[in-house]
């Protein structure tokens, strides 16, 4: 074993006890959205609910990309790697346990704040060595938002707010429908899937908005099959403002 072995095992542990509160850290950003602070959900279970969605939705879009017949126009076959997916939603909220999060308005109005992410997450892993310059090259990866594998991340990072959303009363659906345009938006123009994936991540909001998907566990189901937070619906902004005519 060499000399710096054990220093180099050493930062693995401090990384991780530095990850560790984000288990009680709570998402401050929702409560612009109308959510009391005992209704938020913290960082680490929001991370472990993008990481499954998007790993499950790389695996379906993988699918997906093989029973098509023929290519999007101008684009190559659709390939997926759910592996690499998974680990972009890993880490896609590190840097959260040093900066804590911050407010949806706040990342809108200040382009400061993807450096400041950015430097917070190469502190966390700059004593990692040849896994810190993977884990930082994922994380750039993810902020940029222009690879395929960063947008399924994006798509359930939105999604699990939006879901969020729907389980909490207090909760301002209103206010999603700007989050889920800047989405929706974010989401078009993907380099493999053209539109597709945008109009699937809308599809899956008034899905859950509407009520009309749920859980599995059979006591969150009412007699009509529906569950709570039926009718809460969230659409674009564009049709929302059509429906006020």
């Amino acid at each position: 074993m060499q000399a710096n072995a054990p220093d180099e095992f050493e930062n693995l542990l401090r990384v991780f006890l530095t990850l560790h509160p984000t288990k009680e850290l709570p998402r401050q950003g929702f409560i612009y959205f109308g959510f009391k602070r005992t209704e938020t959900d913290s960082v680490a279970s929001h991370s472990f609910c993008v990481a499954s969605l998007a790993y499950l939705l790389a695996h379906y879009l993988e699918r997906q990309g093989r029973a098509t017949r023929k290519k999007p126009a101008g684009r190559r076959t659709p390939k997926v790697d759910p592996s690499h997916v998974l680990e972009l939603a890993l880490v896609h909220d590190w840097h959260e346990a040093v900066t804590g999060d911050v407010g949806y308005y706040l990342k809108l109005r200040s382009k400061a704040i993807d450096k400041i992410e950015q430097e917070a997450f190469g502190w966390l892993v700059g004593g990692l060595g040849q896994v810190g310059s993977r884990l930082r090259a994922l994380s750039l990866e993810y902020s940029e938002g222009q690879t395929t594998a960063s947008r399924i991340v994006r798509f359930a990072d939105a999604l699990d707010a939006l879901a969020q959303g729907v389980a909490t009363p207090s909760a301002q659906m209103d206010a999603f429908v700007d989050y889920n345009d800047r989405t929706y938006k974010r989401l078009r123009n993907d380099p493999v899937w053209g539109d597709e994936l945008a109009e699937l991540f809308m599809r899956a909001s008034r899905l859950i908005s509407q009520g009309r998907v749920g859980s599995l566990r059979p006591y969150e189901q009412s007699e009509r099959g529906q569950v709570p937070g039926k009718g809460r619906k969230v659409r674009r902004g564009s049709e929302s403002r059509r429906s006020q005519r």
